[in-house]
Parts: structure tokens; C-alpha cells; sequence
């Protein structure tokens, strides 16, 4: 079972505070990084349905790799392009699981979506994806819809410091 860790309010702006050192140690190498998973990103993408959800499934995986790095940075050692793929090497199934339930949680929610927004939501996301002509304007998709985004990340963020937590006690 997981143990909920509680903390002062004040950890969360130190938290900010030494990421923000940390990125200073390396900022360029930060930054290629980061713009090398765009550009992973951006290349599935151009492969339709399939592309994101391959994304959305091995994103917790490099974000594995990025805290790998950023660990590596707190000891004193240098990030390398190499901790981008790190994740794949370590915990690679448990971080692939919470990427399957990220982009289960992700359908649930569209398909949720879709039936509460009907006719209307459907054809404005068809038209987003260029399938049909826009709608005239958006629909309202009714009191559930500020709900999804803090959804998925609840979702992420659980299975992530569930896993995270567990590794502590092993």
C-alpha cells in the first residue's frame, strides 16, 4: 500500500527552488533534451491515431530517463544526451504501465466526452483532425469538461509516486 507522505506547504517552492539549480548546472543540455522529445513527439504524431498514443504510452518512460538525469545532476555528475533514454533500461514495464493507464484514462475520458457532448463535439473534433468542415462553433460539452485535464494528470501523478514509493521500500 502506498504511504501518503505529507510535507509543509513551504517544500513545494524549495522543490522549484533547486529544480531551478539544477537547470542551471546544464541548461543547454536541458534544453537539447527537451527539444530532442519534441521532435520524438512531433515524428509520431505524423503517424495518425497510432503515433500519440505510442507517445502518450512511453512518455512516462523518458520523463524515467529525465529524473534519472536530474538525480545524476544532484550527485555532481553531468546530464547526458543518454539520460533522455534511460528509462527504457530501468523500470521500463512499470513506467510502460502507467502509460497504458494514462492513455486508458485518456480514452475513457474522450469517449466520455464524446457521448456527454453528442452530435456537436463530434463533428468539431472531426474537423480538428480535418475530416469534415469545422462547426459552426464549439459545443458545450457540458460540467464534466474542466474534469479531464486534472483527471489524466491525477492518473499519471498517482501511478508515478505509487512507483515511485515502492522502489523506496524495495
Amino acid at each position: 500500500m502506498t504511504r501518503i507522505n505529507r510535507v509543509r506547504a513551504i517544500n513545494g517552492w524549495q522543490w522549484v527552488r533547486r529544480s531551478i539549480e539544477m537547470f542551471a548546472r546544464s541548461p543547454l543540455t536541458w534544453i537539447v533534451l527537451n527539444l530532442a522529445l519534441l521532435l520524438i513527439g512531433s515524428a509520431l504524431a505524423l503517424a495518425p491515431v497510432i503515433g500519440p498514443l505510442l507517445f502518450a504510452l512511453f512518455t512516462p518512460v523518458f520523463a524515467g530517463g529525465l529524473m534519472l538525469g536530474y538525480r545524476d545532476v544532484e550527485a555532481g555528475a553531468r546530464l547526458q544526451p543518454a539520460h533522455l533514454f534511460a528509462g527504457f533500461q530501468r523500470n521500463a514495464a512499470a513506467l510502460v504501465s502507467i502509460g497504458g493507464v494514462y492513455v486508458v484514462g485518456q480514452i475513457a475520458i474522450m469517449g466520455l466526452l464524446t457521448n456527454i457532448g453528442g452530435a456537436e463535439l463530434q463533428a468539431f473534433m472531426a474537423s480538428a483532425i480535418g475530416d469534415r468542415p469545422a462547426a459552426p462553433s464549439p459545443p458545450a460539452v457540458g460540467p464534466t469538461a474542466p474534469l479531464a485535464p486534472g483527471a489524466e494528470a491525477l492518473c499519471f501523478g498517482l501511478g508515478l509516486e505509487g512507483r515511485l514509493e515502492q522502489d523506496k521500500v524495495r
